[in-house]
C-alpha cells in the first residue's frame, strides 16, 4: 500500500500483489480457520448428522440457493479442502473486478480487508453462505453497469439478484439497502453528517435503537425467511450491546469520514461505492445495538471499501491521507491483538493455519 501511494509501484502491479496475497490467505486456510469453516467443510463432504446437515438433507434454515451450490459441488468432488479453496477464489473474483474497475488506489481495499475493518475478512472466511450471496449481488452490479446488450444484461442481473436472495437471508435487508445506495447518490457533505450523527446517537442514546430492533424482532420472528437472523436475538453469545463504545466504533467511523472527505470534490469515483460506505457505516454503528445486524451491513461495507477517490492522492490532502494510513495500521494491530485473545468459537482466525500444516 505504501509503495503504491509513494509511486514506487504502479497501480496494476500493486493491485495484483495485494489481491493475490488476500486470495492466498483465504484460499489456502485450513478448515480450523474461521468460526463455521469446519461445519461447511463437513456439509460439502456430505457427512451425516452435522450442524448444517448435508446437501441432500440440509439443516433447518439452510437456504435453497446454497443447498443447490452444495449439490453441484459434491457432484464433482467431495473434497472439503478443495471446496474451501474454490469458494474463496470464486467469491473474491467479483470483488477483485470491482476494486480494479472503481478504486483509485488498488491496494487499500485489500488492506482494509486483511485489517478486518468492519469485520470484512472475519466474515469472508466464516460466513460462506453470506459471502456467496454478496458475491452474486456484486456480480449483478457489475453486469448491470457493463456494456452487455440490454436484454441479456437485465436477464443476468435479475438472475444474480434472485440467487443472492436465495443464498442467504441477510440479503432480505442488504439488497434493498444496496438498491437505495445505487439510486440515492449521497453527496459527501450529507454522508459525513450521517456517519457522525449515527455514531453520536448510538453512543449517547443507544436505547433508542434497541427499541426499534425490539419491534423489528417482534414483527419478523415468525417470518421463516428471517428466522436465521432473529434466532440470534435472544442468544447471549451474539449480544453486541456491550460493544457500543467509542473505542470500537469511533476509529472505523473516522476512517469512513476521512475517505469521504478526501473525495468531496471527486466526481469520477463511483457514487455507488460512496453511498455504500456511508450507509454501511451508519448501519454498522446502529447495528451495535442489535445482535448480528452488522451482518446485514456487510454487503454495504464490502462494496464501500472500494471507495478510494482520486482526491486521496492530492497534495493538499496529504495530512488527511497519512492519518488514514495510520488508522489502517492501527486496525491491523488491533485485529491481531483481538483475535489472539479471542477464545470463543465464532473467531478462530489466529493462530492462522494453512492446509498443508495439518
Amino acid at each position: 500500500m505504501l509503495l503504491e501511494i509513494s509511486g514506487l509501484l504502479s497501480h496494476k502491479v500493486s493491485f495484483w500483489l495485494s489481491s493475490l496475497l488476500v486470495v492466498f490467505i483465504i484460499v489456502f486456510r485450513d478448515k480450523s480457520v474461521g468460526g463455521d469453516t469446519e461445519r461447511y467443510w463437513q456439509f460439502f463432504q456430505d457427512f451425516g448428522n452435522t450442524y448444517y446437515g448435508t446437501p441432500d438433507s440440509p439443516g433447518e434454515g439452510m437456504e435453497p440457493g446454497f443447498v443447490a451450490i452444495g449439490k453441484l459441488f459434491i457432484a464433482i468432488t467431495k473434497n472439503g479442502y478443495l471446496w474451501i479453496a474454490v469458494t474463496g477464489l470464486l467469491n473474491m473474483i467479483p470483488y477483485m473486478i470491482l476494486v480494479k474497475r472503481e478504486s483509485y488506489i488498488k491496494s487499500i481495499p485489500f488492506f482494509l480487508m486483511v485489517s478486518n475493518v468492519w469485520g470484512l475478512i472475519s466474515t469472508e472466511i466464516t460466513a460462506l453462505r453470506q459471502i456467496y450471496a454478496v458475491s452474486f449481488a456484486i456480480c449483478a452490479y457489475l453486469i448491470y453497469t457493463s456494456n452487455i446488450k440490454r436484454k441479456k444484461k437485465l436477464i443476468l442481473t435479475v438472475a444474480c439478484l434472485i440467487m443472492s436472495m436465495m443464498t442467504h437471508n441477510s440479503m432480505l435487508i442488504a439488497l434493498p439497502l444496496l438498491l437505495i445506495a445505487y439510486f440515492l447518490k449521497i453527496k459527501p457533505k450529507y454522508g459525513l453528517i450521517a456517519m457522525v450523527s449515527s455514531l453520536v446517537i448510538v453512543l449517547v442514546v443507544p436505547n433508542i435503537f434497541s427499541s426499534i430492533f425490539n419491534e423489528f424482532y417482534a414483527q419478523m420472528r415468525f417470518v421463516d425467511a428471517a428466522s436465521r437472523m432473529t434466532d440470534y436475538y435472544d442468544n447471549a453469545n451474539y449480544d453486541l450491546t456491550y460493544e457500543i463504545s467509542f473505542n470500537r466504533l469511533g476509529p472505523q467511523t473516522l476512517a469512513g469520514c476521512l475517505v469521504v472527505w478526501l473525495g468531496r470534490k471527486d466526481e469520477k469515483t463511483s457514487m455507488f461505492a460512496l453511498s455504500c460506505i456511508v450507509l454501511g457505516i451508519c448501519m454498522y454503528n446502529i447495528g451495535a445495538a442489535f445482535p448480528m445486524m452488522t451482518r446485514a451491513a456487510f454487503a454495504l461495507t464490502l462494496v464501500g471499501s472500494t471507495y478510494v477517490p482520486v482526491g486521496f492522492m492530492k497534495k493538499k490532502n496529504r495530512i488527511a491521507r497519512w492519518i488514514y494510513i495510520l488508522l489502517m495500521i492501527f486496525f491491523l494491530r488491533t485485529s491481531i491483538k483481538y483475535y489472539n485473545n479471542y477464545e470463543e468459537t465464532g473467531g478462530n482466525l489466529i493462530p492462522y493455519t494453512f492446509i498443508w500444516e495439518k
